[in-house]
């Protein structure tokens, strides 16, 4: 038996999944049990940190590439690296043969590929005598289409753009999208984090945007919701979208919704990837069986096509990305995205503290009228205090 610690028994769209998926490995390999410890997003981190404290921790568990450097700092994941085949991790493009030979650790491979994109409701976009997007999104189209949404929209209780926050602490990410527009976001530029000329323009930009259109903040199940009964007109989001919103919609994805280009100043509108994980915690008695699982979720094509089709993640296999299954509209849109997918270092353990103090920035000049620059100056100097001393 091994104890699998995973998040997406939490919603009613997510448990028959999850059931399923754990009915094919089940079968698949008669020799593994596979026991399920339910938690929630939310609480996952806290009730992990609870079973490994207590010695009793899952062998197998499901996280995202934001927590995986504290956990793997603290010494509570196994090296996946010393488990997986060679073949599997290069194949799969986790680890060079050099950076194999070279002994670079490896603690946990994903899922499936998870880009953040813009989606718009195809009810809104149609009331708002929006026929066409624009096949390279710049941000004055961008900014030209939530306004028409906002002159289409009935009034009150409507909005262009919903802004996911207040959720947890890495809403930072949310506006990630617009960041990436200006070549801005987190940990660029020659040594600085966030105090960079390419940020200021793109919080000026978010400022002026956010202070023109109808722009709702609020978590990310309101912004869902509203989004789904044509209360809002665009969002960003991750592919699991798409099994979340079985709850309010009804039929085929794309009927309802449109993945968009996100928006840039340049020709390429880079993306982020929120990668769901599995890894294996070092606590582990069943390191063999819990290798074997992770192999089978991730590599067996019968049973991550039917997964992957079902939570709307992309395989991380480039073969299995061309399968009849993964050439619908809305997939086809999330490859070209993966083409301007940038790295986003998650390396460091000190990453969640730092999302925290860049969220405050977010919230301060955006909602509290701080001074962008002086801003910006001051989390970069408590930020590298985190990183670098």
């Amino acid at each position: 038996t091994i104890r699998f610690l995973s998040w997406y028994g939490e919603s009613p769209q997510g448990k028959p999944i999850l059931d399923n998926l754990l009915k094919a490995v089940n079968e698949t390999l008669p020799a593994i049990h596979v026991e399920l410890i339910p938690t929630t997003f939310f609480s996952l981190k806290k009730d992990l940190i609870n079973l490994i404290s207590s010695g009793s921790a899952p062998d197998v568990v499901q996280m995202t590439n934001v927590w995986t450097s504290y956990f793997s700092s603290i010494g509570a994941l196994a090296r996946l690296d010393e488990l997986l085949p060679e073949e599997y991790i290069v194949n799969n493009v986790l680890l060079s043969k050099k950076e194999l030979s070279q002994g670079k650790p490896l603690y946990s491979v994903p899922i499936g590929l998870s880009p953040i994109v813009h989606i718009a409701n195809n009810e809104v976009l149609r009331k708002s005598g929006i026929s066409q997007l624009p096949e390279k999104m710049t941000l004055d189209a961008f900014s030209s289409i939530c306004k028409k949404i906002d002159a289409g929209l009935p009034g009150k209780g409507y909005y262009s753009y919903g802004l996911s926050w207040f959720s947890s602490d890495v809403d930072f990410l949310g506006i990630n999208i617009f960041l990436a527009a200006f070549g801005g976001g987190f940990n660029i530029g020659k040594g600085k984090l966030i105090n960079t000329p390419e940020n200021v323009r793109a919080f000026e930009w978010l400022l002026e945007f956010i202070n023109t259109h109808r722009i709702i903040a609020a978590d990310i199940f309101t912004i869902r919701k509203m989004f789904a009964h044509g209360k809002i007109g665009i969002i960003s989001d991750g592919p699991w979208f798409k099994y979340l919103m079985r709850e309010h919609v009804q039929g085929d994805f794309d009927k309802w919704f449109t993945l968009m280009h996100n928006p840039a100043v340049p020709k390429k509108g880079y993306t982020w990837e929120y990668n769901h994980l599995l890894s294996i915690c070092s606590q582990s008695q069943q390191k063999q069986a819990a290798t074997k699982f992770i192999e089978l979720v991730t590599g067996n094509n019968r049973i991550s096509e039917t997964f992957l089709n079902e939570t709307g993640m992309l395989p991380v296999s480039l073969i299995q990305q061309e399968t009849p299954v993964f050439q619908t509209k809305s997939y086809n849109h999330l490859k070209e995205h993966l083409t301007y997918s940038a790295a986003f270092s998650t390396q460091h353990p000190m990453f969640e503290k730092a999302m925290q103090f860049c969220k405050d920035a977010v919230q301060r000049i955006l909602y509290e009228g701080a001074d962008i620059n002086q801003e910006l100056e001051e989390k970069e100097y408590y930020l590298k205090m985190l990183y670098f001393d």
